[in-house]
């Protein structure tokens, strides 16, 4: 994930340890700002908005830092990791599926495939997403709850209610929206087989990957499915599968 650093007040000793440390296995960000805020508000409220800005002195500094130029980051609590260790490939995977979310909402905008409502709550489903790699980057520390998967299951309830029983498989297709769909569904399944990896990974140290967080992104990846049935309908319509003449091999 690429972040943009943000400047605020430090002390010196603060100053030169912001130097050498990442945050979100990208940049120094959640470590200097989102991080230490996230904790001071009890996890309540995840947005920096203007007022804050202009209260706390925040703003937008260099983008670049050179301290991962060796392949090496620091994640939210300190811990330094190669890049390519399991925590940073499910953190890029997260990353990866929150950007074709971004992509799917921008054209959702553009059509009438969903309800105002819907859209919103696709869009609050994107900052949960954020969460996810924000949890993931931050050991020891929850941001995704069981109510999150909850709103999921309801939207997916909801533009399940009126699609017809599937009769065979569905593919990739069936207008812009729906395409977009595939690949935010797609993205999000890696994401959680890295997540899973991870999980795996950790048994041995004794730490694991909260359950809220596993079954809030098994979930996007179903809301993706069903949302692009449902997008596929209101535009060019549902592409099926259409099996190739199978035949025994010899023994």
């Amino acid at each position: 994930m690429h972040c943009v650093r943000l400047n605020h007040k430090v002390t010196e000793a603060q100053r030169k340890r912001n130097k050498t440390v990442h945050g979100y296995g990208c940049s120094n960000t959640f470590l200097r700002v989102f991080v230490p805020l996230w904790f001071k508000t009890g996890f309540s409220d995840r947005r920096i908005t203007p007022e804050m800005n202009e209260q706390k002195g925040y703003r937008l500094t260099r983008i670049y830092t050179r301290t991962g130029d060796q392949g090496m980051t620091r994640i939210g609590d300190g811990q330094q990791l190669p890049k390519s260790h399991p925590r940073l490939h499910a953190i890029g995977s997260v990353d990866e599926a929150n950007s074709w979310l971004g992509l799917l909402i921008h054209s959702l905008k553009q059509g009438n495939d969903v309800t105002e409502n819907q859209l919103q709550q696709i869009q609050d489903i994107q900052h949960r997403m954020f969460d996810v790699g924000g949890e993931l980057a931050m050991p020891g520390y929850q941001l995704i709850q069981e109510a999150h998967t909850r709103a999921i299951e309801a939207l997916i309830d909801e533009l399940n209610e009126p699609l017809p029983p599937l009769t065979n498989f569905t593919l990739p297709g069936g207008g812009q929206s729906a395409c977009h769909c595939h690949m935010a569904r797609t993205v999000s399944r890696r994401a959680e087989r890295h997540i899973i990896e991870l999980n795996e990974a950790l048994q041995e140290s004794g730490e694991k990957i909260n359950e809220p967080l596993l079954k809030f992104v098994n979930r996007l990846s179903d809301l993706m499915y069903v949302l692009g049935r449902h997008c596929a309908r209101q535009d060019e319509g549902e592409v099926l599968w259409q099996a190739s003449e199978k035949s025994k091999t010899s023994s």
